[in-house]
């Protein structure tokens, strides 16, 4: 919790909550596919919106700490089976 916005939890990388008796990682972060489009047109992007080696190597560690047993896995980026790659680019 944060003192401005004593109502929201914000969801540390590599934490595990226990919520309604199921066990959640939150692994923040992803790699932008439109990247240079954002910077062409000068929309926002981040150097650091992906995960360090650091916060990679801490999620790891508590999901080894957990057995790898974890119900849901709260992530910006959803599997690549599943990326929508046509919505990023123009034709």
């Amino acid at each position: 919790m944060e003192s401005e916005f004593p109502h929201v939890l914000f969801a540390k990388d590599g934490e595990i909550y226990e919520l309604a008796g199921k066990g959640r990682v939150a692994i923040g972060g992803a790699y932008s596919i439109d990247k240079h489009i954002r910077l062409a047109e000068n929309m926002g992007w981040w150097e650091d919106e992906q995960p360090s080696t650091e916060i990679k190597t801490h999620v790891e560690q508590r999901l080894e700490q957990a057995g790898w047993n974890v119900d849901i896995v709260l992530s910006h980026t959803c599997p690549m089976k599943y990326i929508p790659r046509e919505v990023f680019f123009r034709a």
